[in-house]
């Protein structure tokens, strides 16, 4: 199969071709292709996914976490999700690559800047306006911003597959979900609230001393939850078990999701510093890194 040519539809939803088998095996590394993509080799007309063609069965393997496998994510996976699973890299064992996962979305963005990157910053551009409506703003603006997070993480999970979803395919996700979507936001916000309440409550010692000695379960917590959003709308799993089902999939990964969370924080905070412009790059390719963690540790 050396010599053989293929077709096949990109990440970015185009048809590319006549590819070599080199070239098809460099196009799932740097994630142009996914393990879903479809292709089909020159002499013949049927369309496949990579990962059943045996030449590749290499580089479509999905990859694992040390110990026992997440029993509970395949089984709350549907047959739909498994045929629509994300562009991976097979990793090492027990681990994930965030500078990986930047690699890929970059390569992501790029191709599509102006979908993923578009919504992505209009999504933040709402939110902001509707927080500085005078009384009623922050209240309005805390639903809306979940929504709208879950909405984008749709669209690079659409993205990462091949799929080029409308507005109403994404609404109607979001629609479906929308309750669990909000009831997890509120969540996270809660044990967010601690490491937020620190910096108002120096005059008052004893409230701060608590509050030094939740830091840590919160920190821990909000690494492990930080995946809820996108599991509820991509398996459609209720709030506490798609809570569950991030946590304890994140810890056999912690350090590793917490690097990823670490760099895109500085990323977007350099990217501020400049009256906010290289926002226009770092929050789509945050956002795309973040779903590419999602999909590696998640959908195996």
């Amino acid at each position: 199969m050396t010599d053989a040519k293929y077709f096949l539809i990109g990440t970015d939803g185009r048809h590319h071709g006549p590819l070599s088998t080199d070239d098809v095996r460099k196009w799932l590394a740097d994630g142009l292709a996914s393990r879903y993509s479809r292709a089909r080799r020159e002499a013949e007309d049927q369309w496949t996914a990579l990962r059943d063609m045996p030449e590749f069965e290499e580089e479509t393997r999905p990859p694992h976490l040390s110990g026992s496998s997440s029993t509970e994510a395949e089984s709350d996976a549907t047959d739909e999700h498994r045929q629509t699973a994300a562009p991976q890299q097979r990793g090492a064992a027990g681990s994930l690559d965030p500078l990986n996962c930047f690699r890929r979305a970059w390569w992501l963005v790029a191709s599509d800047f102006a979908v993923l990157g578009g919504w992505t910053l209009l999504s933040a551009i709402l939110i902001i306006a509707l927080s500085l409506v005078p009384g009623v703003g922050g209240i309005v603006a805390m639903p809306v911003n979940y929504l709208l997070q879950a909405a984008v993480y749709a669209l690079f999970l659409a993205r990462m597959r091949g799929l080029r979803p409308s507005f109403r395919d994404i609404a109607l996700v979001i629609r479906v979900s929308a309750v669990p979507i909000v009831l997890a936001g509120l969540a996270q916000a809660l044990i967010a609230s601690p490491v937020l309440l620190t910096s108002r409550v120096q005059n008052n010692p004893g409230m701060l001393a608590a509050l030094i000695v939740l830091l840590v379960p919160c920190l821990y917590l909000l690494v492990g939850y930080v995946f809820v959003l996108p599991i509820i709308v991509d398996k459609r799993l209720s709030v506490w078990r798609a809570m569950e089902l991030s946590r304890t999939t994140v810890q056999r990964a912690w350090f590793s999701v917490f690097g990823l969370l670490m760099a895109a924080g500085m990323l977007i905070f350099v990217s501020a510093i400049a009256l906010g412009f290289g926002l226009v790059l770092t929050l789509p390719l945050c956002t795309g890194a973040l779903t590419y963690a999602y999909e590696d540790l998640f959908n195996r």
